[in-house]
């Protein structure tokens, strides 16, 4: 009784180690599903799975408040991205993509959601804000991309962005904002 207690309990904790490994595993897995491997951001997936599970979001007024908050949606896309890959190499874009995800994380809020949209395309949900805001927060993304070149291996690369953006839902074409 005694050994085969022993060997229970031994297996039990392998078990319980094997399950243990497994759980970090997943979890690592999640993360890298979910990530873009380079900007470390949101990928395309993981905002496309986000927007699809996001409950319907009633609209609430906040005291004082004429309007209610909206949400937002801003596509970025680096100007003459192409070119900077032509003129000083790949590894130069992504130094250039890596930098800009940095300042991103640095001029927005925590609860605005940065995604990897494409090659040099970021995407920004802004789940709560006012649609007099929404040209304030362009103009500042397009000032903290174009604040200073980034250097790499001595060169200084001028980046700007082109940004286009719209409060979701959208609004009724008879209702302007």
């Amino acid at each position: 009784f005694l050994v085969s207690f022993l060997g229970m309990a031994w297996l039990h904790r392998k078990l319980r180690l094997a399950n243990a490994l497994l759980a970090r595993t997943n979890a690592d897995l999640s993360v890298r599903s979910s990530r873009d491997p380079l900007t470390a951001l949101y990928n395309r997936r993981y905002f496309q799975d986000f927007m699809r599970d996001a409950p319907d979001r009633p609209e609430r007024r906040r005291q004082g408040e004429a309007d209610p908050p909206i949400q937002a949606l801003l596509l970025i896309d680096i100007d003459l991205f192409k070119q900077t890959n032509d003129r000083y190499g790949h590894a130069a874009g992504d130094a250039v993509l890596v930098v800009l995800a940095r300042r991103l994380r640095e001029a927005l809020r925590e609860t605005d959601m940065i995604v990897r949209w494409g090659g040099e395309e970021f995407l920004i949900f802004v789940p709560a804000t006012s649609a007099e805001k929404l040209d304030e927060i362009a103009v500042r993304v397009m000032a903290v991309v174009a604040s200073e070149p980034i250097v790499y291996q001595g060169n200084r690369i001028r980046v700007t962005a082109s940004i286009g953006y719209a409060p979701m839902p959208l609004p009724p074409q008879n209702v302007t904002l």
